[in-house]
């Protein structure tokens, strides 16, 4: 009789259990976070001013091409790494460092770019022309990321990941990556504006930002 009772009772609790909802993957997560944040501020940012005229011809010139594909690397590399963290165990905290690679390789591009110039663009005349065609890229860069960061700190809240800062770096840089990606086509093509107002934008705001999100993180605990 007990064992009976005993056996009502595991069924009866096993009658009310539901469904777990399983967690999207790091890289569909990647892939909708990326898709729709682009998709939105590409259409933002040209309704506010049209992109560059000489960007058809552009999209046929290797240089261009080459820095726009690490653009779309670093933020890429970096949100996947945030989103990978959700896991436990799944990676450790020192290989999300990786995830700065392409980032660092940018920079490293662009300083090259600007201590040994070429006359390949600047023989185009468009330079001088569209460098002041986005006067406040900065403040865009700074506003457009905050909506893809707190999209990312919504899933922070809701998911279990590894608990460190490096979490919350490639958070905030991969936000702010994606407008600057787009920046690359909508701004002045200058070496030395894109590493300060772009590139630097990035880093400033992951400096910045990314304590504040961490010490927010931690009270909400």
């Amino acid at each position: 009789m007990n064992d009976t009772k005993h056996l009502n009772f595991i069924d009866d609790l096993a009658n009310k259990l539901k469904p777990v909802n399983v967690n999207w993957s790091a890289e569909k997560r990647t892939c909708f976070w990326f898709i729709i944040h682009c998709t939105w501020m590409a259409l933002l940012m040209f309704a506010i001013k049209p992109f560059r005229y000489p960007l058809v011809h552009e999209s046929h010139v290797f240089q261009f091409v080459f820095e726009a594909t690490l653009f779309l690397v670093g933020l890429v590399f970096t949100g996947y790494f945030c989103f990978l963290s959700f896991v436990p165990g799944a990676i450790k905290s020192n290989k999300i460092k990786l995830s700065l690679i392409p980032v660092l390789f940018l920079i490293i591009l662009f300083l090259y770019k600007i201590i040994f110039p070429s006359n390949t663009y600047s023989n185009w005349g468009w330079v001088e022309n569209y460098i002041t065609m986005r006067s406040f890229c900065e403040f865009e860069i700074m506003l457009y990321s905050l909506i893809p960061l707190a999209h990312i700190y919504y899933l922070i809240k809701k998911s279990i990941f590894i608990n460190n800062k490096w979490t919350f770096i490639c958070a905030v840089l991969s936000s702010s990556l994606i407008p600057a990606f787009i920046m690359h086509f909508a701004c002045a093509y200058n070496y030395t504006h894109i590493l300060i107002f772009h590139i630097g934008t990035t880093i400033l705001m992951t400096l910045v930002a990314t304590p504040v999100l961490f010490k927010i993180y931690k009270k909400s605990q």
